[in-house]
C-alpha cells in the first residue's frame, strides 16, 4: 500500500480532527504500519497540529463543511467489505482505495506491496481524467475492457473538439478577485487582467473572439517561462515584472479580477499568484492599497506558507514544485 494512503491520509485525518473537534488519534492499517511506527506518528501529531494552526486557516468554514470526525478506511483487491458502503453516523469516512495487490512470500510468510504498478494511473488510464470519467461513467462501465482504449481516446478528442473545459478558473479564497486556470481553457475576456506563464511561442487562453494568440497588452502580462525546472528557474527573472503590472491594473480598477495561468494550472501560475497574495493582500484576503504594499522585510517563510494554504485549500490539486517555491521565496525575501 502506498505511504500516501497508509500514513499521509491518516495523519491529515488526525490533524483535522484535533483542529476541528479537539481530539483524534492516528489510525493506520495494522497490517502495513507497525505499532512502533504508529506510536512515533502519534508522538509527532501535536507538532503537526501546531504547524497547521500557524497557517491561520478559516476553521469556522471548515467546521461547516466537515461536521463529523474523519475516519480512514482501506480497500484493496483482497479486502473489499460491504459494510464500508453503509453510512456511519459517528464519522465521515475517508476511503483509501489501492488497486495493487499484496504479493505473498510463502518462504518468509511476508506480504509485500509492489510500488507503482496498478496505482500508477498513467500506466493504464490512457489519458482518462476524473472529470471525463464522471461525465461518461455509465458508458465507460458498460464497455468491455478491450474496447475501452478506443472509447477513451474518442471521448478525449470529443472534449477537445467541442471546447469542453475540464478546468475552469478557480477562485482563490478568501480573496474575491484572484483566479487560477490552465492555459487554453479559460476565456480571459471575463477578467480585468491576466498573467500567463508560458513561452510566448505557445498558444494562450482564448479571448472573446476565440483567438488563441495573445500578446502583451495593458491587461495581459506574459511571463516567458517554459515547463518543469527550466520554467521555475526562468521565473526568478520574471517575477519582478509582476508588481508593476498589478499596480497598473489597480490604477485603472480599484479591485481588479486577475487570472493566473500556466500549462498545468498547478505549478508556475500558483507560484506567481502566491507572490501576488503575499504582496498585495491582507490577512483577510482583502486588497491592500498600492501605497501600503506589504513590505518585503515583513515576509518570512511562515507568512508565505499562510498564503500558500489559501491556494491549496481553494484548489487542492495545486502543487508548486520545490524550484518554483524557491523562486518565489527568493523574490519575496530578498532585499528590494
Amino acid at each position: 500500500m502506498p505511504d500516501a494512503l497508509a500514513k499521509t491520509v491518516p495523519i491529515w485525518c488526525a490533524v483535522m480532527n484535533q483542529l476541528l473537534f479537539g481530539a483524534g488519534e492516528v489510525t493506520v492499517p495494522e497490517h502495513v504500519v507497525g505499532d512502533s511506527e504508529r506510536a512515533q506518528l502519534q508522538e509527532r501529531l501535536a507538532g503537526w497540529v501546531e504547524d497547521v494552526k500557524a497557517l491561520n486557516l478559516d476553521l469556522p468554514r471548515l467546521r461547516a463543511t466537515i461536521s463529523r470526525p474523519l475516519e480512514p478506511f482501506w480497500i484493496t483487491p483482497g479486502s473489499i467489505s460491504a459494510h464500508l458502503l453503509l453510512p456511519f453516523p459517528s464519522c465521515s469516512k475517508v476511503i483509501c482505495c489501492t488497486a495493487s495487490r499484496f504479493i505473498d512470500h510463502p518462504e518468509t510468510s511476508d506480504r509485500s506491496y509492489i510500488q507503482g504498478a496498478a496505482d500508477d494511473s498513467e500506466s493504464w488510464a490512457h489519458g482518462l481524467t476524473p472529470t471525463l470519467f464522471w461525465q461518461h461513467s455509465e458508458q465507460l462501465l458498460e464497455t468491455t475492457e478491450d474496447d475501452l482504449p478506443a472509447l477513451i481516446q474518442s471521448l478525449i478528442q470529443a472534449s477537445k473538439d467541442t471546447g469542453i473545459d475540464e478546468e475552469q478558473a478557480t477562485l482563490i479564497r478568501p480573496t474575491s478577485t484572484i483566479f487560477i486556470g490552465t492555459t487554453n481553457t479559460v476565456n480571459t475576456h471575463t477578467f480585468d487582467g491576466t498573467i500567463i506563464c508560458s513561452p510566448t511561442s505557445t498558444s494562450t487562453p482564448p479571448d472573446a473572439a476565440g483567438t488563441t494568440t495573445a500578446t502583451e497588452t495593458s491587461r495581459t502580462l506574459i511571463l516567458n517561462c517554459g515547463v518543469g525546472k527550466l520554467g521555475s528557474r526562468a521565473l526568478r527573472t520574471q517575477l519582478s515584472r509582476v508588481p508593476p503590472f498589478i499596480q497598473a491594473l489597480r490604477a485603472r480598477t480599484s479591485d481588479p479580477t486577475i487570472l493566473f495561468t500556466c500549462a498545468t494550472g498547478r505549478d508556475l501560475s500558483a507560484g506567481v499568484a502566491l507572490a501576488v497574495l503575499c504582496l498585495f493582500f491582507d490577512q483577510n484576503g482583502g486588497p491592500v492599497r498600492s501605497e501600503d504594499i506589504v513590505p518585503k522585510p515583513m515576509i518570512d517563510k511562515t507568512f508565505i506558507r499562510q498564503r500558500l494554504a489559501w491556494l491549496t485549500s481553494s484548489k487542492p490539486d495545486i502543487n508548486p514544485s520545490r524550484a518554483t517555491l524557491q523562486a518565489v521565496n527568493l523574490f519575496l525575501m530578498s532585499d528590494p
